[in-house]
């Protein structure tokens, strides 16, 4: 006696419905052995998925966690090359930016929170510390970054930005461009 794994139309088995069913199957194996692994793990549509571990600092606001590359939400720091003047000095800010985040983050290992991928394919994430703290918005207190749009951001990122300037912290002591402003020129 053999037994029915999908419907069937007026009481017989429909070749049609068994075939589609096999190649949506065939499909969703060939999607799990060949397919983008982000993709499969939910990044860039919107779920939350946490990478963790220890970082390696790519720029002001860029990060890489094993192959992922992630963006930290929120903040926009100095392009690398990206001249600015300290203390009547020229500088890489850039270079500045990165070596400041290096420090900042130092040997903690990062939990990262997807919330999608950016043009250049990167995790958009917020990434915390183990006792919680949100490397972006400690960056934007510090002056090692700006935040990256003002409108979307929240609160509590805009005053601490406002809270760096007032206090000349990081870039806010250097006479630079935002670096939105930057890539727009240079590009």
């Amino acid at each position: 006696m053999s037994q029915r794994f999908w419907p069937s139309r007026q009481g017989k088995d429909d070749p049609l419905t068994a075939r589609r069913l096999l190649a949506v199957f065939a499909a969703l194996l060939l999607s799990i052995a060949f397919g983008d692994a982000r993709t499969m793990a939910g990044f860039g549509r919107g779920e939350t998925v946490a990478l963790t571990g220890k970082p390696v600092v790519v720029d002001g606001d860029s990060l890489r966690i094993g192959a992922e590359r992630i963006r930290l939400l929120h903040i926009d720091a100095c392009e690398i090359g990206q001249p600015a003047m300290q203390a009547g000095d020229r500088i890489d800010c850039g270079a500045w930016a990165r070596a400041a985040m290096a420090a900042l983050i130092g040997d903690s290992r990062l939990a990262c929170e997807n919330q999608g991928l950016d043009r250049h394919s990167r995790v958009l994430a917020h990434c915390r510390t183990g006792d919680g703290v949100n490397v972006a918005l400690v960056a934007v207190r510090a002056g090692i970054a700006f935040v990256g749009d003002p409108r979307r951001a929240p609160k509590v990122f805009t005053e601490a930005e406002r809270d760096a300037r007032a206090r000349g912290l990081g870039v806010w002591g250097f006479t630079v461009e935002r670096p939105d402003v930057y890539r727009r020129r240079v590009a």
